[in-house]
């Protein structure tokens, strides 16, 4: 077969650029390029080094690339975007652990199961058993706490609350060598957050009713891109066992 008789160029030539913007992934800017002959494969090379995605279309009379990037391209900067999300899911918590009764005192889920207890083997009359035990100093001083033995007599072990977690991701361009920015919750979802209501003990010795930082996962997803999130939990939190890792969330 004769060999094609090249009339232009054989370097490179850029004949188009576009770029999309959106604003959970950043830029996404696409460059073709075209040749006469085959000799785009070094600038495919480049494309790969770089982290970029790219089509290779090559033959001896002409060949055109087509190279995709999220990361820097002439005339648009490296960025960095962030989204928010929160979750809220219903959690089953020990009866014992309700904030009506933590807030009588520590003995107080003892002295229930004590008297639980003593009224299961009791064989004779259950209510007058019951008054009696209702009739009882802490009983009198503590009303609720008939209430929780009634519940746990009828086989009442639980109580539903709405458990609330949030996540922020980062997502970055694959290469991305910049410092990685800080996050905050936008307007809407910072007015969702600051509405939930205190849902567990809070009484600032014990407990503190805040959100915790679980950890920080990174993720490669497609379109060139990285997205590191960072995740937060809210609940009521013993102080003694994470006492300054019960904070609020970036402001």
């Amino acid at each position: 077969m004769p060999k094609p008789k090249i009339n232009g160029t054989v370097q490179p030539v850029r004949t188009k650029i576009s770029t999309h913007y959106d604003p959970t992934k950043g830029y996404t800017t696409t460059q073709e390029y075209e040749s006469a002959g085959d000799n785009l494969n070094g600038l495919a090379v480049q494309a790969r080094t770089a982290g970029m995605g790219f089509s290779l279309d090559a033959n001896a009379r002409k060949s055109r690339l087509v190279m995709t990037t999220t990361g820097a391209a002439p005339g648009f900067p490296e960025a960095a975007t962030s989204t928010w999300q929160l979750y809220t899911a219903e959690i089953q918590r020990d009866l014992r652990e309700h904030p009506n009764l933590v807030v009588i005192g520590p003995w107080a889920a003892s002295l229930l199961d004590r008297d639980l207890a003593y009224l299961k083997k009791w064989t004779g009359s259950m209510l007058f058993a019951f008054n009696t035990i209702k009739t009882g100093p802490e009983y009198v001083a503590n009303p609720n706490l008939a209430f929780f033995l009634s519940l746990m007599l009828h086989g009442t072990t639980s109580f539903e609350v709405n458990g609330y977690s949030a996540r922020a991701t980062i997502t970055l361009p694959y290469l991305f060598d910049g410092a990685v920015p800080g996050v905050s919750p936008d307007s809407l979802m910072a007015n969702l957050i600051n509405d939930i209501p205190v849902g567990g003990p809070d009484d600032g010795i014990l407990f503190r009713w805040g959100w915790r930082r679980r950890g920080t996962s990174r993720t490669f997803s497609g379109n060139n891109r990285t997205e590191i999130a960072l995740e937060w939990t809210l609940a009521s939190w013993p102080i003694v066992m994470y006492g300054a890792e019960i904070t609020d969330l970036p402001a």
